[in-house]
């Protein structure tokens, strides 16, 4: 019997939201991979921090900041960052995804 190919897991990166804002930060794992793979062509960002006046802001900018958190954590855009796997935003204390 053939084995299927296996997928690879997701790249993460974890959005701690407080009142004042988020903070975006890479798991230890998505940190790993892409230093595998693109060794010191990029330059990985610990954390950022989107400041957010109202929570109206953070329900506004949540989805359209996608790309640019991406691109600020490492140096990659989404499309270069999906040939490693699919991102997906994770809040760190529970492990779940979010939007």
């Amino acid at each position: 019997m053939a084995r299927r190919p296996e997928k690879n897991p997701p790249l993460v990166i974890y959005a701690s939201v407080d009142r004042s804002g988020t903070t975006y930060s890479l798991s230890e794992r998505t940190r790993h991979v892409i230093r595998e793979k693109f060794g010191d062509a990029v330059r990985l960002h610990s954390r950022i921090f989107v400041s957010d006046e109202t929570s109206a802001d953070y329900e506004q900018l949540r989805g359209p900041m996608r790309e640019q958190v991406i691109q600020l954590l490492t140096g990659l855009s989404e499309s270069r960052l999906k040939e490693l796997g699919v991102v997906e935003f994770r809040n760190p204390a529970s492990d779940e995804a979010v939007a």
